[in-house]
């Protein structure tokens, strides 16, 4: 599906190409931009959940609960969650099994809202930066392979006018891992406080960086969610994955 940038007198349709126009025109010759496909975000979250013995229902129901979790979810007014933790406290199985959740609640209401999510990883170059985030996302939300010499103003400004579509509907849109996200991060994680909003939530996670700490500071539409603040929880999802693999 291909978007067209909208004018005051116009719709936004699909099968249309994508034309940037403006001051910010990134090709005037309108060429279209390509090979946005650097990585399935879907089949990185498989991958990940295999190499880790696979998904834990009840590793990860106890976040679900979790009051800053229904906040984010239920509340309008709580457009962006950052779950932060240090190293080995199960934070991409977590996300792994809230996209789940959420994946089965939008299939149930009959698909109503949207999904998209992202993988970082500091050692992979395709997934380790600002561009390729936005590239994930928006192959999830638009399905549709495109690139250009200035990918990072293109792909910001495609996704800007996905998200101001008057007919969105609610999106959920999941980073992990956003301190393995080595290039641009401060780029990226300054667009997500700028385009979030009632209909568009996102929920990050990282480890405890002080970096991203001052990029999200905190405020009435922001939540923060420690993973060191919930240890009775995190000492089940430990007991669980123990017991898992000793079963194993």
């Amino acid at each position: 599906m291909c978007y067209r940038r909208k004018s005051p007198n116009s719709q936004l349709t699909a099968n249309d190409p994508f034309h940037y126009a403006g001051s910010k025109q990134i090709s005037k010759d309108g060429r279209y931009l390509a090979n946005l496909h650097a990585t399935d975000p879907r089949l990185d979250k498989k991958r990940i959940e295999e190499a880790k013995g696979g998904l834990l229902v009840n590793a990860y129901r106890w976040v679900l609960d979790s009051p800053d979790i229904r906040r984010w979810h239920d509340r309008s007014e709580s457009r962006l969650l950052w779950i932060k933790g240090d190293p080995s406290k199960g934070k991409t199985m977590l996300l792994c099994g809230i996209i789940n959740e959420i994946e089965q609640t939008i299939d149930a209401e009959g698909r109503c809202r949207n999904l998209a999510y992202f993988f970082c990883q500091a050692t992979d170059a395709r997934i380790n930066n600002a561009t390729a985030v936005l590239r994930g996302l928006i192959y999830l939300l638009a399905r549709k392979s495109l690139s250009d010499a200035n990918a990072w103003v293109a792909l910001s400004e495609i996704l800007w006018e996905m998200l101001e579509d008057p007919n969105l509907k609610t999106t959920y849109l999941f980073v992990d891992a956003l301190d393995e996200c080595i290039v641009d991060l401060p780029k990226l994680l300054e667009f997500a406080v700028r385009i979030s909003s009632d209909r568009m939530k996102w929920l990050l996670i990282s480890r405890n960086e002080i970096t991203i700490k001052r990029k999200l500071r905190s405020e009435d539409k922001r939540t923060r969610l420690s993973l060191e603040l919930k240890e009775n929880a995190m000492q089940k999802y430990r007991r669980a994955c123990i017991g898992y693999t000793v079963v194993c």
